[in-house]
């Protein structure tokens, strides 16, 4: 994607100059002018026609709502937005909604007050957003795009982590270390099932029967809000299931943080007595003994391909709701590191 601040650096001119250029802004060398220009055309950069004509007070700003900008796959996402957004000269407003469909729909109409052009939105709340919320942001002109877990009353332009993916990497990668009796441990979860959302662990038995390699399952639960002794039970658990299983998969990282807090109390060795493989590639994952393995989404490049695909939305001139939904899927990769190892022949 060719942005302003690509232009500047072949003009050899500051981005704000590019931008006056964009803009028709009368102050501007015609020599410099024409060079901005030519170089628009020949990369095929569009300047954002629709931003120069609207109401007073709107600008170049989006809006963001994540349910916590502590998290750190939500942190990275923002990482990638930020760094977009401030490539194309955009202001980013960022605004927490902590899983509360309610402060959601309170922070949409503060951003609607704010005269934004956009907004990425990931809820994560159980509720879907609700159809009235985002017609009220159409009506005023303002394009959105999902990101990852949220689901809607209706289908919207998304960008989001290949889920299906997710789980055919775990089962591909610990199948071919030669492990075929597993066990999944799934973080509680009060998200909104529907016909666009499934689990992780559905799809990890979907992408089970699909290759036939996995010869038994134990499927555990972990909530975020269990004590110590929750975590024990699922390792009693495990040890005592019959056949044991060699390897486990937890649908995201910290869940295996806990369960290799407790594997030596058990007397297990991580990954000589059984595997563990995380989901996710959180900092902490690398610098745990043992390393964890684990599956990368790449929550960076999930948010620079929302902002680039709200700004291709907003620089179209195409009223919000006029063209299809695009769903754009983010491949994973698996990360190996020290917590797998081949099944003892």
């Amino acid at each position: 994607m060719t942005t302003v601040r690509k232009l500047a650096r072949l003009a050899q001119v500051s981005p704000s100059t590019v931008s006056r250029v964009l803009r028709e802004h009368p102050h501007v060398r015609p020599e410099i002018r024409a060079r901005v220009l030519e170089l628009a055309a020949l990369h095929h950069y569009h300047p954002n026609r629709p931003m120069q004509h609207l109401m007073p007070g709107k600008g170049q700003i989006i809006g963001c709502l994540v349910p916590s900008v502590s998290a750190l796959f939500y942190n990275h996402a923002l990482d990638g937005i930020v760094a977009t957004a401030y490539e194309e000269l955009y202001h980013v407003v960022i605004m927490q909604t902590h899983l509360d469909a309610a402060m959601t729909h309170n922070a949409l109409h503060a951003l609607i007050e704010q005269g934004v052009a956009g907004v990425l939105i990931i809820t994560a709340h159980e509720q879907p957003l609700r159809g009235e919320a985002l017609m009220e942001l159409w009506s005023h002109d303002i394009h959105t795009v999902l990101l990852d877990n949220c689901s809607t009353e209706f289908p919207l332009d998304t960008v989001l982590t290949d889920e299906d993916a997710v789980a055919m990497t775990a089962i591909r990668y610990l199948t071919g270390l030669g492990h075929r009796h597993l066990a999944m441990v799934e973080r509680y979860t009060h998200l909104h099932a529907t016909p666009h959302h499934r689990s992780r662990a559905q799809l990890f038995k979907q992408a089970m029967a699909t290759t036939g390699t996995v010869e038994s399952l134990l499927e555990c639960e972990l909530r975020d809000d269990a004590g110590h002794d929750n975590t024990r039970a699922i390792w009693e658990r495990i040890l005592h299931a019959t056949p044991r299983p060699t390897a486990i998969w937890t649908t995201v990282d910290q869940l295996a943080w806990r369960l290799l807090r407790y594997a030596h109390e058990y007397g297990v060795r991580i990954p000589q007595d059984i595997s563990l493989l995380g989901c996710g590639n959180l900092e902490a994952s690398e610098w745990i003994t043992p390393a964890l393995s684990t599956i990368e989404q790449h929550p960076e490049q999930i948010g620079r391909a929302a902002v680039s695909l709200l700004l291709r939305r907003i620089q179209s001139g195409e009223h919000p709701g006029a063209v299809p939904p695009e769903s754009i899927m983010m491949p994973v990769t698996i990360l190996e590191r020290e917590s797998c190892a081949p099944l003892p022949s």
